[in-house]
């Protein structure tokens, strides 16, 4: 099967790209964004079908969903003030680009709304653990 360098070939509808060979291969689908979370969703929905069924557990998810939502938390908190605060100083101070407009129009407005999120996420789960002795069944390991 010939393609031309450049070529948008697809084979059983996944995108290949090739090598100096020109063999093509597939892609790997952790190199976007989009495919890794697609990954990650089908391999989480195979890792559940795998477990034996048992009772649902609440307390394990809102202590899944209070550490997956802390950890986005402080990872956007770090992001602001070791990447973005400095980038944009540095923006600013290049007189030649267009300045930090791209990263204040685009990329703030959107990571803060994930920031706001990740930390209402964080606290109602964390509310929901503190509260768990009250409504589940098994004592919550994390209050004392």
């Amino acid at each position: 099967m010939g393609a031309l360098a450049y070529s948008s070939n697809r084979i059983f509808g996944a995108a290949v790209k090739q090598n100096n060979n020109l063999r093509e291969v597939p892609m790997n689908p952790l190199n976007s964004v989009r495919g890794a979370i697609i990954t990650g969703v089908v391999l989480a929905l195979i890792v559940t079908l795998a477990i034996p069924p048992t009772a649902f557990a609440e307390l394990g998810l809102a202590i899944w969903i209070h550490i997956v939502a802390g950890v986005l938390w402080i990872g956007l908190l770090y992001y602001f003030n070791l990447v973005q605060t400095p980038g944009l100083a540095a923006a600013a101070a290049d007189k030649g680009g267009p300045g930090g407009a791209g990263v204040t129009k685009y990329i703030a407005p959107r990571a803060l709304l994930w920031f706001r999120w990740a930390a209402v996420a964080t606290w109602l789960s964390g509310c929901g653990i503190w509260r768990a002795p009250i409504t589940s069944p098994t004592p919550s390991p994390w209050v004392i």
